[in-house]
C-alpha cells in the first residue's frame, strides 16, 4: 500500500534545504523542490538533477498567473513541474516522490493538484512525501482524504523513509 507522509514546519525553517540534503543522492527518491533564489523569487528544482527554473516564469512572461497572497507564480512553470512529477511517478525506479510544497494553490485545485490526485489515486505509484506548512497540515489531510498520513518534522527526516 502506498505510504503518504507529510514534512511539516514553519515558513523559512529549512524544509526544502533539508530535503535536498537528505535525498539528492538517494536512489529511488525524486521530486520537485521549491527553493528561494533571492528576495521573493522562487525556483522549482528537480531533486536529483538540480535542474531549475523560475516559478515566476521567464522575464517577459505575461501570464496566466497563479496567485497566493502577494505572490504571483507562472501557470506554465507549475505545468512544467507537474508534468515532471507525473513522468517521474510512473518511472519504475521511483520509490519516493517528493512534492514541495502543497498548500493554498492545491487547496483551490490549482498548482500541483491534478498531478497529486493522479498519483494518489493510482495504487501502483510511488510513496509520497508532501511538504506542508504547519498551519495547513490538517486541512491538507482532510482535503486530500489522507487522515492517517504520518507527519514528520525536519529533525526526524531521514532516508529510512524509503
Amino acid at each position: 500500500m502506498k505510504k503518504i507522509r507529510i514534512l511539516s514546519g514553519a515558513k523559512g525553517q529549512g524544509k526544502s534545504s533539508r530535503l535536498k540534503e537528505v535525498f539528492a543522492d538517494v536512489p529511488g527518491a525524486e521530486g520537485i523542490l521549491t527553493l528561494r533564489r533571492e528576495g521573493d523569487l522562487r525556483d522549482f528544482c528537480k531533486l536529483t538533477s538540480g535542474e531549475s527554473w523560475s516559478m515566476q516564469g521567464a522575464e517577459n512572461y505575461a501570464g496566466p498567473w497563479l496567485e497566493v497572497g502577494r505572490f504571483r507564480f507562472s501557470a506554465a512553470a507549475f505545468d512544467r513541474a507537474s508534468q515532471y512529477l507525473l513522468e517521474t511517478a510512473w518511472h519504475p525506479d521511483t520509490k519516493l516522490l517528493i512534492v514541495d510544497e502543497v498548500g493554498p494553490l492545491e487547496l483551490r485545485k490549482e498548482g500541483f493538484y491534478n498531478a497529486l490526485k493522479e498519483v494518489m489515486e493510482n495504487p501502483a505509484g510511488p510513496d509520497l512525501l508532501l511538504v506542508v506548512r504547519s498551519e495547513l497540515v490538517e486541512e491538507v489531510k482532510q482535503f486530500f482524504g489522507i487522515p492517517d498520513a504520518e507527519v514528520l518534522g525536519c529533525d526526524s527526516l531521514g532516508t529510512r523513509i524509503l
